[in-house]
């Protein structure tokens, strides 16, 4: 097969797979972007960088399952995301990959900016959700994060999960990883509990805007929050409230 054939395969797997993703659900108040002008990414117009890269994930297995544009410092750029199972039998969860491209009108072309073959391991256990449904959001003044989020459960007790993937010229860096946004007992015989932990940008003159976090439920819903595994968030929480602040590539 030809090189200009194999692309050709490529770019018609990696639009026909991103063109059916489904419309991820709610992402815990955080305010999204609007879309750029772009709908898709013509790949036979990217240079050779972004083809031989999404080439290699897809040859390894990945396969593209997110898009998303957005205009950062008046560039267009599109974020693309790929996903496999990391193949653990017991909890399986999705290696993520994937790149930020930048439009380059001088050229015409769609260029690699930045690239990760490690962006982050996301899903949760007994694989009610192996693929996390995920979201670009907008954290601070031309400041972008990705939400993965995710659902898993046993024995009639389920969780919600949310990790924060900010987009820096560094690349792609974690700055909250597997909080507990949600839970509740609804499989089982036992009182009824449930609970939301949510967040919210408050948009400012900071780089990367605070989270307000509020946490609601009903029946015992807070000792069983507390008595969950996101014993930080919980101690942050006063009647229910917090505010997280960015400091070094974390919201803490």
């Amino acid at each position: 097969m030809t090189i200009r054939l194999l692309f050709s395969v490529i770019a018609v797997m990696f639009v026909g797979l991103l063109s059916g993703c489904k419309e991820p659900a709610s992402t815990n108040g955080i305010r999204i972007y609007p879309l750029s002008k772009f709908s898709e990414v013509d790949l036979h117009t990217a240079d050779t960088a972004v083809k031989v890269k999404l080439d290699s994930w897809i040859k390894d297995g990945y396969k593209p399952y997110y898009k998303e544009f957005f205009s950062q410092n008046n560039i267009d750029k599109a974020l693309v995301l790929l996903s496999k199972s990391d193949g653990v039998s017991l909890a399986p969860a999705s290696e993520i990959v994937g790149m930020v491209m930048k439009y380059s009108d001088d050229k015409s072309k769609w260029q690699m900016e930045i690239a990760s073959d490690s962006i982050i391991r996301a899903g949760t256990n007994h694989g009610i959700t192996i693929t996390p449904i995920t979201k670009l959001v907008m954290v601070g003044k031309d400041k972008y994060a990705i939400v993965f989020s995710s659902r898993g459960g046993g024995q009639g007790y389920y969780m919600n999960n949310m990790s924060l993937v900010a987009i820096t010229g560094k690349g792609f860096e974690t700055c909250l990883q597997n909080i507990n946004t949600g839970g509740d007992n609804s499989g089982t015989g036992s009182s009824k509990w449930s609970y939301i932990l949510s967040f919210d940008a408050i948009p400012s003159s900071k780089e990367y805007y605070d989270l307000a976090l509020n946490l609601s439920g009903t029946g015992n819903y807070k000792v069983e929050y507390v008595d969950s595994m996101d014993k930080y968030i919980a101690s942050k929480l006063k009647n229910g409230k917090a505010v997280l602040a960015y400091v070094n590539g974390k919201y803490i």
